[in-house]
C-alpha cells in the first residue's frame, strides 16, 4: 500500500506528435484541485517509446492563466541537474513507479484562482546555444473544493456565561473556599461555626475611612 504524499499529474510527453497532454494515470486532462499540493510526473517519449534525456539540461512546467498560450504565468517550475532522471526504464514508466522528472509544486504555489489553464513542458538541451524543444501542451483544470475560500467564517453563537452573568447567576467562594461566599444580592455570607449550613450576611455601615461590619438576619443558603 503506498502512502499519498501529493497529488500526482502523469505526463506522457511524447514529441512525435502534438496531441493535447492527458494524466496517464486518469486518461483524463490533467486535473487539480486550488492550493493541493502536487507533482508533475513527466516521462519523454518517442513514438510511445521512452527516449534518453542525456543530453537536457532542464526540463520546465509552466501553467497560464485564461486557458491561453498568451495568458499570464501563473506558475513556473523547472528541474535541473540531479532532478533528471535518465536511467528511467520502460517498466517502471509503464507501472507508475518513476519517471525522468518530478517537478513538485506547493499549496502556496497553486493557490491560484480555479479555472481553466495553459499548461505546457519544455526542455533545454545542452547544445551551444542551448535548443528548447518543447515536449508537450494542453489544458489543465484547477477546481475549487470549498475547503479554504478565503472567505471570512461565520461568526460563532455564544453558548456560555461571561464573568459579569457567571458572577450574578452562582455563589462566589473566597480563597478559603467553604467559609465565605458571595451571593447574588452582593453581600458577603459567613456560615455559622456552631451550625454548619446556616450563613449569616454581613453588612458594611459607617463612615468611609472607618467602616464596621454589622450582620443582619441568619440566613440558610442552599
Amino acid at each position: 500500500m503506498s502512502v499519498i504524499s501529493r497529488k500526482r499529474i502523469r505526463l506522457a510527453c511524447d514529441i512525435s506528435n502534438s496531441d493535447t497532454l492527458k494524466d496517464k494515470i486518469t486518461g483524463n486532462p490533467p486535473h487539480l484541485w486550488r492550493g493541493n499540493d502536487v507533482q508533475f510526473e513527466i516521462g519523454v517519449l518517442y513514438s510511445d517509446l521512452l527516449q534518453s534525456i542525456e543530453n537536457l539540461v532542464s526540463v520546465s512546467v509552466v501553467l497560464r492563466a485564461s486557458g491561453s498560450a498568451s495568458g499570464t504565468v501563473a506558475l513556473l517550475k523547472t528541474a535541473t541537474g540531479d532532478d533528471l532522471n535518465n536511467s528511467l526504464t520502460a517498466d517502471e514508466w509503464n507501472d507508475n513507479t518513476a519517471q525522468h522528472v518530478t517537478i513538485i509544486a506547493s499549496t502556496a504555489e497553486t493557490n491560484v484562482a480555479a479555472g481553466s489553464y495553459w499548461l505546457a513542458v519544455v526542455a533545454q538541451t545542452n547544445d551551444t546555444p542551448a535548443h528548447n524543444i518543447t515536449l508537450g501542451v494542453g489544458l489543465l483544470t484547477i477546481a475549487e473544493d470549498g475547503y479554504d475560500t478565503g472567505e471570512t467564517p461565520p461568526a460563532v453563537e455564544e453558548d456560555y456565561y461571561n464573568q459579569t452573568e457567571s458572577d450574578a447567576r452562582y455563589l462566589m467562594r473566597s480563597e478559603a473556599g467553604i467559609k465565605t461566599r458571595w451571593h447574588t444580592d452582593g453581600m458577603l455570607y459567613i456560615e455559622n461555626a456552631d451550625n454548619a449550613g446556616w450563613w449569616h450576611p454581613l453588612v458594611i455601615k459607617g463612615d468611609p475611612a472607618q467602616p464596621f461590619f454589622e450582620p443582619a438576619p441568619g440566613v440558610e443558603l442552599p
